[in-house]
């Protein structure tokens, strides 16, 4: 095929992956992005940055707290686009929508560049644009769409530094990855891995002082935004990202926990979530390793059959390709392994699901790509039934994503995402919390979602953040933490929402339920429904406002 005619295939697909893309986004999303937790923590710091109270919020007790748990770059974002509107949920929607698009055009326009495959590159960013686990993150107002585009980015400019030895393409490759680390704290993977490759490809060459000069001037471009952060967060708060550390007695059963959970986000990048549940154990165990013997088998024949190796040089396009599996492969054992140490060493510990382990699925599909890439390239394979194979492969995965991420968004647009789903927004016990005058404090176990719906901060229900229960059981109230102080002396009201009650007082097992209700014995109602309950330390109040 012409180079010209390669080109343009190559650009209609990948630029229609990225509408097809957006327009998931943009249908998902119908009643705004999705706003959970971390997503009003987010808002409300780039709101409160662009009216110049600091970047962070505010406290029930008044004080002022930084951005916790995460680097800055994000509410830094929405903070700008709060200069032009004062719709920052609206603007965190268009964002998202751009950074899904530049995330299929860098994945789809990188793989291509580096092997010149137009087809597969076209295919590849249409299973991007419909993966569950890529459409699942892109449509809620958080990090990772800015922190795939990024990282991603870095990576591909490093390949491209590695073919053409330019400085300006190696500076923009370390300040992508220095935008991921900044976007968050996982960014350190694509960090070292970008410095890992570097060494790699300089050592191979008998460069070795080369390579300590380059990882080294690198790692200081990609890294001194964020340690600058990291300085201001420790000296304002005593912490980073409002983490401790792991008791540790518990090293192991956090180690233990992260199989399983790794398992079940496996098993989700394959089979619909309906599914998993009804597949027999033997069928998972097969589903687990099968793809794993594959990889390992593709990447022994690679090594083995690839022309040129031993006397002969490696082919150009052949070597473009396998430089992009191996850096894939990189980042996937790289972040992995960052994952594990957080997991296992500091608390709390993260919440494991597809949305945590999106850029190691993004790194497999590429990774996968790559590959197939290979078979295309391979002078040995090129017969008309192998390269209908390839094709077909690709074919049916985009077909299986396709189906997925199109339900995915259907469902969203039907229901709505977190806070900003009709059913969040008409919750009667938010109506209740309303009428309270805003001299009543506040104490919940979702501080977040009154302070998104209802813009009043609230105390944190202190227990629920516990690493052990707490023994033996009392009524709210009854402590001396600053939220029951504030529930005892100054007549607070406890916003107890059912929805995530049960999670919140996982640590008792089978025990929660009692725990719940020993918790709110003794306490005087002044509201109670299907969706949670409010309560008073003082009985006079509950009576005065019914």
């Amino acid at each position: 095929m012409k180079l010209k005619n390669a080109n343009r295939i190559a650009l209609i697909l990948i630029v229609a992956a990225a509408c097809v893309a957006v327009g998931l986004a943009w249908a998902a999303t119908h009643y705004g992005p999705g706003v959970g937790g971390d997503a009003t923590i987010y808002l409300t710091s780039a709101r409160n940055f662009a009216a110049g109270k600091g970047l962070g919020w505010v406290e029930a007790d008044g004080t002022f707290r930084l951005l916790p748990y995460s680097p800055p770059l994000y509410p830094l974002i929405l903070s700008l686009a709060g200069l032009f509107t004062s719709n920052l949920v609206g603007a965190a929607r268009w964002l998202n929508l751009l950074f899904f698009a530049g995330l299929v055009m860098v994945v789809g326009g990188g793989f291509y560049r580096f092997t010149r495959q137009p087809w597969l590159a076209g295919l590849l960013a249409g299973v991007v644009a419909t993966s569950p686990v890529i459409v699942g993150v892109q449509v809620w107002a958080m990090t990772e769409p800015i922190f795939l585009l990024t990282g991603f980015a870095g990576l591909f400019l490093l390949l491209e530094y590695f073919e053409t030895r330019q400085m300006h393409i190696f500076y923009a490759s370390a300040l992508l990855v220095g935008m991921a680390f900044l976007a968050r704290y996982a960014g350190a993977a694509f960090v070292g891995t970008a410095a890992l490759a570097l060494f790699i490809f300089l050592a191979a060459q008998k460069r070795f002082w080369a390579s300590w000069r380059s990882v080294l001037l690198y790692g200081v471009v990609a890294i001194l935004p964020t340690l600058l952060w990291l300085i201001v967060d420790f000296a304002l708060t005593g912490t980073v990202g409002s983490r401790s550390g792991q008791p540790v007695g518990s090293y192991w059963e956090r180690f233990v926990s992260f199989f399983p959970a790794l398992q079940q986000i496996y098993l989700f990048w394959l089979l619909p979530e309906s599914m998993i549940g009804r597949v027999p154990g033997g069928i998972r165990a097969l589903l687990w390793l099968l793809p794993l013997i594959g990889l390992g088998a593709a990447l022994w024949w690679v090594l083995r059959k690839t022309p040129g190796q031993g006397k002969k040089e490696v082919q150009p396009a052949l070597r473009r390709t396998l430089r992009v599996s191996w850096m894939m492969a990189l980042l996937m054992g790289v972040y992995l392994l960052v994952l594990v140490i957080v997991q296992v060493f500091t608390y709390p510990p993260v919440t494991l699901a597809s949305r945590m382990l999106s850029p190691v699925h993004l790194g497999a599909l590429i990774l996968a790509f790559a590959l197939l890439a290979w078979g295309m390239e391979n002078v040995i394979w090129r017969r008309q039934a192998v390269v209908a194979a390839i094709y077909g492969v690709a074919l049916v995965l985009l077909a299986m994503y396709g189906v997925r991420g199109g339900l995915i968004a259907r469902d969203d647009y039907r229901t709505g995402l977190g806070y900003t789903a009709p059913e969040w927004q008409h919750l009667p016990i938010l109506e209740a919390a309303r009428n309270l005058p805003p001299s009543v404090p506040l104490i919940s176990n979702d501080t977040t979602a009154l302070m998104f719906l209802l813009d009043r901060p609230a105390y944190p229900l202190q227990e629920i953040y516990a690493q052990q229960p707490i023994l033996p059981y009392t009524s709210y109230g009854q402590g001396d933490d600053p939220s029951q102080r504030a529930f005892r002396e100054q007549s607070g009201a406890l916003v107890l929402f059912q929805a995530s009650l049960q999670d919140d007082f996982a640590i008792y097992g089978d025990r929660a339920q009692g725990r719940v209700a020993a918790l709110v014995q003794g306490l005087y109602p002044f509201y109670q429904g299907k969706d949670g309950a409010i309560y008073f330390f003082n009985p006079s109040f509950a009576r005065r406002n019914p």
